[in-house]
């Protein structure tokens, strides 16, 4: 059934692969960062994400605060 949608052909590993390496290349920041690939089904209101433990510990340590999520 053709509902007027146009389905997006996925990405192969290879075609992932180079655009994360361009956008890591890419991306500079004096302030501790790190890249995490969301696909748009993760993303909903009252969702979670979830970040490496080793980054948290590092620099994260128990202080609260505010993650800022940028569509570059």
């Amino acid at each position: 059934m053709n509902n007027g949608v146009k389905r997006l052909r996925g990405l192969s590993l290879n075609e992932k692969t180079e655009a994360i390496g361009r956008e890591r290349a890419a991306f500079t920041s004096e302030m501790p960062h790190l890249m995490v690939v969301v696909h748009p089904s993760y993303i909903h209101p009252g969702s979670t994400k979830s970040i490496p433990m080793s980054f948290a510990r590092e620099h994260l340590k128990a202080r609260d605060g505010d993650a800022i999520l940028s569509r570059e």
